[in-house]
């Protein structure tokens, strides 16, 4: 199913609605409020980044909206969009229009989701909550992130009807992983998401220079007081995430992983950050057994292409079909 393949893709800007709203701007759909300025008024997903920023200080306005290095890929991820062009067919009756669809086998209102964003009280207290909920009331998906600041369980309570899947990233210590394989189970997560392009965190810029830490009072909501459940700056990077990323975020990952992970839990697996349907490598890099493999040989069926970008068919190497 097509849409699958644009989801989860935009630059998020959930964080900044959450900012926004707490400062009292108001919604285009709601009558009880006259605002002075059209110009305060929620219209647009770009209003919500507007409206939201200047209520953040220097140092998470700047986790929120920015990239790694040149940020070329944050610039990529914004444009693809502009790229895609919809083929419509005219003289159809549209009186009765739906966009219901399925991911997973779950009935969504939309082909459309919330991707992971971590550490989202950052933005508002109330962080991932008053995010699922929305996701709840909105009839679509949400996915936590492993570093959110609120925890698997709490999230649940907070939206028992929720479709939730888990993003994930997985530690060097893979009891830790498997823990919170569980708990997703156990709160009826629908899916895992393995984010598979981050081997190594990204140059972001800002954050070296911001010195970037947790601010005080939010933890990572999915470790308690653990040694997973804050970072400070107190790195050579400058920024604290990038050292938390590099001490613990498992580098040797391969298809082999994948398949571990699939064993690991009865979720099912959707590999977050591919960006071709191209064959990949197969095995640890500078091996003398290093050879190439497509998706469908690794029994892949469900991704996430990381950019909305259309592929060029001549490029793509295999004839993997998507799947729900």
């Amino acid at each position: 199913m097509k849409p699958l393949l644009l989801l989860f893709t935009a630059v998020t800007t959930f964080g900044f609605s959450l900012a926004a709203a707490v400062d009292g701007v108001p919604d285009a759909s709601d009558d009880t409020e006259s605002p002075k300025n059209g110009s305060d008024m929620v219209v647009t997903v770009d209003d919500l980044q507007r409206l939201g920023l200047p209520n953040l200080n220097t140092t998470v306005r700047d986790y929120y909206e920015s990239g790694a290095d040149q940020e070329q890929t944050l610039y990529e991820n914004t444009a693809a969009f502009k790229r895609w062009r919809l083929l419509y067919r005219v003289l159809v009756n549209v009186v009765n229009r739906q966009t219901t669809t399925t991911m997973l086998g779950k009935e969504v209102s939309m082909p459309l989701g919330i991707a992971p964003s971590a550490m989202q009280k950052m933005a508002n207290p109330i962080g991932e909550v008053g995010t699922a909920t929305a996701s709840q009331e909105a009839g679509t998906v949400m996915i936590l992130s492993t570093l959110s600041s609120t925890s698997i369980e709490d999230l649940r309570k907070a939206a028992p009807n929720a479709t939730l899947w888990l993003q994930l990233y997985v530690f060097k210590n893979r009891t830790v992983t498997e823990q919170l394989l569980l708990r997703a189970l156990c709160a009826n997560f629908s899916a895992v998401v393995l984010t598979v392009d981050a081997p190594s965190w990204g140059q972001r810029i800002v954050d070296v220079r911001n010195a970037f830490k947790i601010p005080e009072g939010i933890t990572l909501g999915n470790f308690d007081e653990s040694i997973y459940s804050n970072f400070d700056s107190k790195s050579k990077t400058g920024s604290g995430l990038t050292k938390y990323t590099n001490d613990f975020f498992d580098q040797s990952l391969t298809w082999e992983s994948v398949q571990w992970l699939k064993n690991a839990t009865p979720l099912p697996i959707v590999l977050k950050g591919i960006i071709t349907r191209k064959k990949h490598p197969y095995g640890s890099v500078g091996h003398s057994k290093l050879r190439t493999i497509s998706l469908k040989e690794a029994e892949i069926q469900r991704y996430i292409l990381s950019s909305a970008k259309n592929e060029d068919k001549s490029e793509q190497g295999d004839t993997t079909q998507e799947q729900t």
